[in-house]
């Protein structure tokens, strides 16, 4: 098992809602974290592209992004889950 940080962009209207349910979960592989955020979110323009929509880090590759400065943190929401596999 292990922690991993999950950023949802603000292009989402439902991406804080998000963060927040899946805020300790549990998912058994990255897949299906990646399943249940492709089936939950819900854009705020279906037409745009965006491709920083949400991102998956480990926790110590998070943290080095961001004592990097190389993750811009501003226009995402963070949560956390753990993947079993």
């Amino acid at each position: 098992m292990k922690t991993f940080i999950v950023t949802i962009s603000v292009e989402y209207f439902n991406s804080r809602k998000i963060c927040e349910l899946i805020e300790s979960q549990n998912f058994e592989t990255s897949q299906d974290l990646i399943n249940y955020l492709d089936a939950h979110l819900q854009p705020k323009d279906e037409d745009e592209e965006n491709e920083d929509t949400f991102g998956i880090f480990e926790l110590t590759d998070f943290m080095d992004e961001c004592n990097n400065q190389t993750f811009n943190i501003e226009g995402f929401f963070i949560s956390y889950v753990t993947i079993t596999q």
